[in-house]
């Protein structure tokens, strides 16, 4: 017997409401009982397959399809063979979580119209008034975030050009040279034991494309370091352009037969696509060439391999060794688990894998490239065609948080990069379904996927539902051995309950705060004066980015786990040390937005500061030169000096006056040898904007003076009979650290009952923290080991210091507190 189910994405479909109440109610009950709560998703979603709304018999496969298309309910249908029944589903909870175990139904996305699409170039329908600055910024010396940057380049000097250029190579026949190896995620992670080929050079262009627009001021060593890089990305450049296909423009360095097999057609080809742009921006022409030539058989080979766009399941479960993809015999690399005969080309192809990275992934190159410089009409018209889900949009623009952590397939924070690649549908198209659907996911996943401290809270293989903000570490231990993270999995147990001993529920996955960012990077642009975007750009970077690397740049961390001991750093080009790098490498672009059109009346700023970050603004393009100095977050002030004006000598500085200042301490200060000392009040939350006569020397002074908050936790990992807080410093996330070597009998140590560290004398640490908090040092340091460090009185042996600087000592987040 064979059963296929097709799910179809046309507009127009109407919004279905179905359930929302139940989901409401099991969204409150999840944040109550966790086992009611278990029980009742075991109850209401046990053996689940899509329910029909209609049926009928005696019909083939093609008058089935057009019956799902003719109706504007449906987005999926199930089709039986041998007895010619038709049944059609349309959106709801219960065809959303779709359980993944054992046998179950094939899933099919059928492919709208291209419509008219051309190779014209592109012109945005929606100009956004502010963009980052992509060149022109240089980090001052010895600050932390100059700190991170030099770390990121000791990180991508470890790569080695040969290796990167290994699978290029071997697809296009070129000869090896001596020593060149095939290594990481090249040779392995997920796609073991064939590899994610050609990502490790992705990943590398990523981190150096951004980080060659940007310096350290008077560091010799960082301008060297910044000369090898250059020369890399250069030979990378060169290498897969010499390798490219010289007939069809094919340029990826996994074989062209395989663009249908596993993550090719999107890991590997985002991966490669953000680091060919990084590049470009950085002054690599040539990587827009590569792209160009290989996006014109991309967009055109669509057409011959249809049924990945988004991916056509199999009738096994992920992990399966047939499954989740039909098969092509003697094409997919491991034949040996291949059964079915050999087909035509166009055929998917089998494996076990993530679905995940085909509907999210798959969408941002396309996007992406339409929006560079050799952008042209195909490009979108492709995302829009093979990626777009209109019953997704749907349910995201009514703020259906089930579309988020129940959704088939997979749901992950790689939802992130689908989101980033709709903003960008939305400005090259002005259509408003598009962002309606951002807004509503960016504001409920922001209130109920995201930790305290602006890391994600969901993650692939298990249920996260709203609120669950999970603290569980990644089953590694000090040493980096696997402890039983890699058994997270959806078959078997993924009902027997939410919070399952045998899978932890990992949480902090770097690709997600990179993507959180990069989205929240484009809302800011379209609303550059929503202060909002730049509090979560910041405290992601902070808690999640940064934390992520070591000071000596020997790796970078995947989770930024919260609690016990922090992840060993791997350098093996993972896909967060991927997206870490990204970040790492181009961070300085977020300090700074200027006005996108030539109409720079239309923008709120001639410049705007998101980020008080030390560090100079060259004047070009503004005519505004700035220097901001600033040990931030260690300090409470930021000294900008005007040190270039533009012509006319009038102009607008906008200023970011942050939402986690204390009361009564946004006054801004203006001093100016012409115009004498002004104050400005600003307004926690958004924007100042100052408009007037500039001279060279005028001196602009902000506030950032923050005193330390406490959060009780709200999440599932509740230790039964106590509370657990977490302290922030405006939006540093600070750890309670076990002090090595300081703990006697009497001393704070790791209590293995709660497995955690209990603080005591402590009743309520939210009346007044500063009660018991003994700062251990003044602002203004430069040193991070030194600075917003503080005792906790009556507790010897633990203080609690910014996350970020944990690196292999004992801690946790959220500590319990008993009176």
């Amino acid at each position: 017997m064979m059963e296929l189910r097709y799910s179809f994405l046309y507009p127009s479909h109407a919004r279905q409401r179905i359930f929302f109440a139940l989901i409401g109610v099991l969204s409150m009950l999840f944040r109550g009982s966790m086992c009611t709560t278990a029980n009742l998703l075991q109850k209401q979603y046990g053996e689940i397959v899509s329910p029909s709304y209609k049926v009928q018999q005696g019909i083939d496969i093609d008058a089935c399809q057009k019956l799902c298309t003719g109706d504007a309910k449906c987005i999926a249908l199930s089709f039986r063979e041998e007895s010619l029944s038709c049944s059609l589903s349309t959106w709801d909870p219960h065809f959303t979580v779709n359980k993944i175990t054992g046998n179950r139904t094939a899933s099919f996305y059928q492919q709208k119209s291209l419509g008219e699409a051309s190779h014209q170039p592109i012109k945005p329908a929606v100009e956004y008034p502010m963009s980052p600055i992509l060149t022109g910024v240089t980090l001052h010396n010895n600050t932390i975030f100059a700190n991170f940057f030099k770390a990121n380049l000791a990180y991508l000097e470890s790569f080695i050009v040969d290796d990167m250029l290994y699978w290029f190579r071997d697809r296009a026949g070129i000869p090896q040279p001596p020593h060149a190896a095939s290594w990481g995620w090249d040779n392995g992670g997920p796609d073991k034991p064939y590899g994610l080929r050609g990502s490790v050079a992705g990943a590398y262009l990523m981190g150096a494309g951004g980080a060659l627009r940007y310096g350290v001021a008077d560091n010799g060593t960082v301008a060297v370091a910044l000369a090898r890089v250059q020369q890399t990305v250069t030979a990378i450049v060169d290498g897969i352009a010499a390798a490219q296909d010289p007939t069809t423009g094919y340029a990826m360095g996994f074989p062209m037969n395989e663009s249908t097999y596993h993550e090719n057609p999107d890991y590997v080809t985002s991966w490669v696509t953000h680091g060919l742009l990084e590049a470009a921006t950085s002054g690599n022409d040539k990587a827009l060439t590569v792209l160009r030539r290989h996006f014109d058989w991309f967009n055109h080979a669509t057409t011959k391999l249809p049924f990945f766009l988004p991916p056509r399941g199999g009738n096994e479960g992920v992990g399966s060794d047939h499954g989740p993809f039909p098969c092509v015999k003697n094409r997919h690399p491991n034949k040996e688990t291949c059964s079915t005969d050999d087909v035509a080309f166009d055929t998917p192809q089998m494996d076990n894998g993530h679905l995940v990275y085909l509907i999210y992934q798959g969408i941002i190159h396309n996007t992406r490239v339409a929006l560079s410089p050799v952008g042209v009409q195909e490009d979108y018209k492709i995302a829009q065609s093979r990626y777009a889900e209109d019953w997704w949009l749907e349910q995201l623009a009514a703020r259906n948080s089930s579309a988020i952590w129940l959704r088939s397939f997979y749901p992950h924070n790689y939802e992130i990069t689908a989101i980033e690649a709709y903003m960008d549908l939305y400005q090259i198209t002005g259509e408003e379904r598009y962002v309606n659907a951002v807004d509503g996911f960016y504001d409920m996943f922001r209130e109920d996927f995201m930790h305290l401290g602006g890391t994600v809270a969901i993650k692939e293989w298990k249920l996260y539902p709203p609120g669950s903000y999970y603290l569980d570490t990644t089953g590694e231990d000090a040493h980096g051995t696997q402890q039983g993270h890699n058994n997270c999995s959806w078959q078997g147990d993924y009902f027997d309950g939410i919070h399952n001993k045998n899978c932890w529920h990992s949480t902090g996955e770097l690709c997600g705060q990179a993507f959180w960012i990069k989205l929240s990077v484009r809302l800011l642009q379209l609303r550059p004066t929503t202060e909002l975007y730049a509090a979560e750009i910041e405290r992601a970077l902070l808690n999640g980015v940064v934390s992520q690397i070591p000071p000596d740049g020997h790796g970078i961390r995947q989770f930024a786990v919260l609690h016990k001991v922090k992840m060993v750093a791997s350098n093996i080009s993972t896909c967060c040390e991927g997206q870490g790098t990204r970040i790492l490498g181009s961070f300085p672009e977020l300090i700074y937005s200027v006005p996108t059109q030539a109409d720079r009346d239309a923008a709120p700023a001639d410049v705007s500061i998101n980020m008080y970050v030390g560090s100079t603004l060259a004047p070009a393009g503004t005519g505004f030169g700035l220097t901001i100095s600033t040990f931030w977050p260690y300090d409470d002030k930021a000294t900008i000096r005007i040190t270039s004006v533009p012509s006319a000598s009038r102009g607008r500085i906008g200023l970011r006056i942050p939402r986690w200042l204390d009361a009564n301490t946004s006054e801004v200060v203006v001093e100016s040898r012409g115009q004498g000392r002004k104050a400005y009040e600003g307004l926690r939350g958004t924007y100042l904007v100052l408009t007037r006569s500039w001279a060279v020397g005028d001196i602009v002074t902000v506030p950032l003076v923050a005193s330390p908050h406490v959060h009780r936790y709200t999440g599932l990992t509740q230790i039964a009979g106590y509370q657990r807080y977490a302290i922030t410093v405006g939006p540093v996330l600070l750890a309670a650290v076990l002090v090595p070597g300081s703990i006697s009998a009497s001393g704070v140590q790791w209590n293995t009952t709660l497995d955690t560290i209990v603080l005591r004398g402590i009743s309520d640490p939210t009346a007044a923290p500063m009660s018991w908090l003994v700062p251990q040092n003044s602002t203004g340091s430069p040193s991070a080991a030194t600075s917003m460090v503080y005792a906790v009185r009556g507790n010897a042996g633990v203080v609690f210091k910014p996350y970020h600087t944990v690196q292999e000592e004992t801690f946790d987040v959220y500590c319990v507190f008993v009176a």
